[in-house]
């Protein structure tokens, strides 16, 4: 065998044992999250709100509200999805639930890291988000915390790529969709979308101040992006002005 015939046998072994020894890492964690998720919800979170609202909605209606628990009129995507396991009376998918969505979070990274570098580094990032402390503790517990970070990762990530080339509008789009779902996740959205606005508008201005029409562009681009997410946010905007006269009750 030649020595480039020997170096690129190497190569494959090694990429071989890469692959390897991240499907090992990333079974080790699922399995990890799926069998400490087997005992039944006990956070307090979980039990005063994120199962407790899918609870009355049973017997009540879903989306009906509680005056007397100001919870009741926060955004509520993620607990709707709560809504099946607790119909089910299967509480402890709830959790199984919210892990998808770290799962998913770190999909997105693997996608965005290997657009620019490769497969590994993909794997590399999407695992050391898997294996955060935080992460893991979120995992194993019916909070919505978890889908928020995935909105808005994807949101962040759009952004970028579009801020790449301007003219693909349909990363602007899935960006603004994605605000729009985090928004309808937890109240918590409204500053993270509001400072992913100003820095999209800054980079954005960094990288096209010497073209005509820079501002009026912007402009058009901050109305697709603010109006696509304040669509998909409004009907809990609409419910909560209906009931109480606040848009945003009860923050306001």
């Amino acid at each position: 065998m030649s020595n480039n015939g020997f170096k690129i046998y190497l190569s494959i072994i090694m990429s071989k044992k890469q692959k390897l020894l991240f499907t090992l890492a990333y079974t080790a964690i699922i399995t990890f999250i799926i069998i400490i998720s087997t005992v039944p919800p006990v956070s307090r979170d979980a039990q005063t709100h994120h199962l407790a609202l899918p609870k009355i909605w049973l017997t009540e209606g879903v989306l009906s509200v509680v005056p007397e628990m100001e919870f009741s009129y926060y955004p509520q995507l993620i607990d709707l999805l709560y809504y099946l396991p607790v119909a089910a009376n299967f509480d402890i998918a709830a959790k199984y639930i919210h892990f998808l969505f770290a799962l998913g979070t770190a999909f997105l990274i693997f996608l965005f890291i290997r657009r620019y570098l490769n497969n590994f580094w993909g794997l590399l990032g999407g695992l050391m988000f898997l294996t955060l402390p935080v992460i893991l503790k979120l995992s194993i517990t019916v909070y919505v915390d978890l889908g928020l970070l995935f909105f808005f990762t994807a949101s962040l990530f759009s952004i970028i790529i579009w801020l790449e080339n301007t003219e693909k509008i349909r990363w602007l789009i899935i960006a603004g969709i994605c605000s729009g779902l985090a928004l309808s996740t937890k109240y918590n959205a409204i500053m993270a979308v509001t400072i992913l606005t100003l820095v999209f508008g800054y980079f954005y201005f960094k990288i096209h101040k010497e073209k005509e029409n820079a501002q009026v562009k912007y402009l058009k681009y901050l109305a697709i992006f603010s109006i696509i997410a304040l669509l998909i946010f409004s009907p809990w905007a609409i419910r909560n002005t209906k009931l109480t006269g606040n848009p945003v009750y009860p923050l306001y």
